[in-house]
């Protein structure tokens, strides 16, 4: 993928996405997959992981991605970010009209994003043996710090993680029941793409299509002995989702 640097942004046109250079952090993944979705085009534009970043945080009032830039926009949320696209370019929908619907995607999305929820919890996970060292390494420690890192949070880590992957399992198996392919409703949206991409801090895609560097795929890669209790419908949706609607291999 081609990316300009940050000083580079006031002079270039159109859409602007701020993303993890060389890596494919689920984050930015999301946004990007919408994106392609909707066959919307947009220039990168990078960020260095473990960098300060204070020109982005000047810029965007944090120092990490994704940031969505736009003619007077800048918008880091990821919810804000999903709503401008839906907005701007509404084929296809990817958010139910119907108000109740739309409450329950948005709220498995935070669920599966947000703080608290899956992502969350499963970064506090990759974070906890790293922690435990004598000496932990200074970068290391001041990203999990940045992300809540504590040890009575990484105590409940793991069955937090496992209560979001049995609800979300659990729609897909009553969804399937009724020949639906989805988590919600009867087609395509937001949500379904969020647990795709986000389900690569359960298992990433195969190395032929996603060629993220070796220390990531293992830190992502959830333990054996826990993928036991793990339904397979969550990895089968992931590869359906992929292979009908997103692109590979993945470009970061």
């Amino acid at each position: 993928m081609h990316y300009i640097e940050l000083a580079e942004v006031a002079n270039t046109s159109g859409l602007k996405l701020v993303l993890s250079k060389g890596m494919p952090g689920p984050w930015g993944e999301l946004i990007k997959a919408i994106l392609a979705v909707k066959n919307v085009s947009y220039t990168a534009v990078a960020q260095y992981p473990g960098r300060s970043d204070a020109e982005l945080k000047a810029l965007s009032g944090q120092a990490s991605a994704p940031v969505l830039l736009s003619e007077g926009v800048c918008l880091s949320d990821l919810k804000e970010i999903i709503l401008n696209i839906e907005k701007n370019y509404p084929s296809p929908m990817l958010l139910p009209t119907n108000k109740l619907e739309l409450a329950a995607v948005w709220e498995l999305i935070y669920l599966i994003t947000g703080k608290g929820g899956f992502a969350w919890n499963r970064r506090v996970m990759m974070f906890a043996p790293l922690m435990q060292l004598d000496q932990p390494i200074e970068m290391i420690k001041n990203l999990a710090l940045k992300y809540g890192y504590c040890e009575i949070v990484a105590e409940s880590a793991q069955q937090k993680v496992l209560q979001v992957l049995g609800r979300i399992g659990a729609l897909l198996n009553d969804q399937a029941k009724h020949g639906k392919l989805y988590i919600l409703g009867n087609s395509l949206t937001a949500l379904d793409i969020a647990w795709a991409v986000f389900s690569s801090m359960l298992l990433p895609l195969p190395k032929a299509v996603n060629a993220m560097p070796a220390g990531m795929r293992d830190s992502y890669t959830l333990n054996s002995d826990l993928m036991i209790d793990v339904d397979s419908i969550l990895i089968e949706h992931r590869d359906y989702i992929y292979k009908n609607y997103l692109t590979l291999p993945l470009d970061y």
